[in-house]
């Protein structure tokens, strides 16, 4: 797919790999329509980026609310003639064990993760269809492929959006949209602050659980945006990126049934 002069719709653009995603795409000469939930966030992305001469617009949007979804594509199109791109990227994490998670905590997290990329899919879709070439991208994770404990809202979220693409790529595949899910593994960006049983932990656990997490989150996000970028140009539809997804899928396939207890000793040798 060739990018120069593509419009991109990309959620999760205030941090992390949604403002490494602009970064690049800007580079390679896209239009741009960035939405967060995050106003300074959004910001300093916009002012982050090189290639002035491109539209970019900033829509600050909580997706988790249903209506708000359904207000971005005629917000979106009031600035932008056209739609080529949906990224699919924003996320929210949590922690803890499922009968410790409160309901709210585990349904917002599948609401931003899920229900919010097939709500914008469904209403973008029209619009992309009216393109040459039109591309609809799901930031699944390393978390879509293996189900550790105590992430069950996470892993609900990430293994429902693998399949939905999964499925929805096979209705789209005779169209001009192609679908493309992306598999990161361990990245360094804001999502590894959790909520959930992490509220009534002290500051003592919580602050060991962070340090063990940033030993395991190795890869930068500019570094995964770079391969996504790639991926899109590519025509790629299943993206693994980074030698612990790599290997989680790999293990996922061999050892269905205990591939948790062999990837353990992995982490086990990450951490010390």
């Amino acid at each position: 797919m060739k990018l120069w002069n593509k419009t991109v719709v990309i959620t999760g653009a205030g941090s992390g790999i949604g403002r490494a995603l602009c970064h690049e795409l800007i580079r390679e000469g896209c239009h741009l329509a960035m939405v967060d939930l995050d106003v300074q966030g959004l910001n300093e992305t916009k002012e982050g980026l090189s290639n002035t001469d491109r539209r970019v617009s900033c829509h600050v949007i909580d997706l988790s609310v249903e209506e708000n979804c359904k207000e971005l594509p005629k917000i979106v199109l009031s600035e932008h003639p056209s739609v080529d791109i949906l990224i699919n990227n924003a996320g929210i994490s949590a922690y803890g064990k499922f009968q410790r998670m409160e309901a709210e905590v585990f349904d917002r997290v599948m609401s931003v993760n899920f229900q919010a990329p097939v709500r914008l899919i469904r209403l973008f879709l029209p619009y992309l269809r009216k393109r040459p070439e039109a591309l609809i991208v799901n930031m699944s994770s390393i978390f879509g492929i293996i189900a550790p404990p105590a992430r069950s809202a996470y892993v609900a979220s990430k293994f429902a959006l693998r399949g939905f693409s999964k499925s929805l790529h096979l209705d789209l595949k005779k169209s001009n949209v192609n679908v493309l899910t992306v598999f990161p593994g361990g990245v360094a960006t804001k999502i590894a602050v959790r909520v959930g049983e992490t509220q009534s932990w002290s500051d003592h656990k919580r602050e060991r659980l962070s340090r063990q997490e940033q030993k395991l989150l190795s890869m930068s996000p500019s570094y995964v945006a770079g391969k996504v970028v790639l991926g899109i140009k590519k025509g790629e539809h299943h993206l693994l990126i980074g030698r612990d997804a790599r290997l989680a899928s790999i293990a996922e396939r061999i050892f269905p049934r205990s591939y948790w207890k062999k990837l353990q000793f992995f982490i086990h040798r990450k951490l010390n």
